[in-house]
């Protein structure tokens, strides 16, 4: 009886000890989220135009179906989004090219990316995440980006 009084009362133990950790984790999580969405409300997109795609006809191939900027813990920029195929054509090897520039408009650096699938039907979906290392950037954070696009 005195085995059985014990072995429950170890499970219960490993069961609160396991509820505690859960939210321990689970509200360090949510502080790391919250520190990620801060940081990314300086990163502003500046508008693409007809001369970031192939050719200027190309500009109603494509529609930008998502977008979301961020920065991650270390110090990364991530440029998340999903492209569309809307033209009547395959898009071959969908590249994304994100120019990031500093708060004077002076270029940082130009990061680019692949769709995935790297491929696009008519009507497809394909999502891409463009990714400045800090190293990339130094001291001077980029404070605006710009996307252009290109495929075969």
């Amino acid at each position: 009886m005195h085995i059985k009084t014990s072995i429950i009362s170890i499970i219960a133990l490993g069961v609160i000890i396991l509820g505690i950790f859960s939210t321990v984790v689970s509200h360090e999580n949510i502080v790391i989220a919250k520190k990620s969405s801060s940081s990314s409300k300086s990163l502003q997109q500046i508008p693409s135009n007809s001369t970031d795609f192939p050719s200027p006809e190309d500009v109603s191939t494509i529609t930008l179906t998502f977008l979301k900027p961020s920065k991650d813990v270390v110090g990364a920029y991530h440029i998340n989004g999903e492209l569309k195929n809307t033209g009547n054509e395959s898009l071959s090897f969908v590249q994304i090219k994100s120019h990031f520039y500093d708060k004077n408009m002076n270029i940082v650096a130009i990061e680019s990316g692949f769709t995935n699938p790297i491929n696009l039907e008519p009507g497809q979906t394909g999502d891409f995440d463009v990714l400045l290392l800090k190293d990339k950037y130094g001291s001077t954070p980029p404070a605006f980006f710009k996307l252009s696009y290109d495929w075969q």
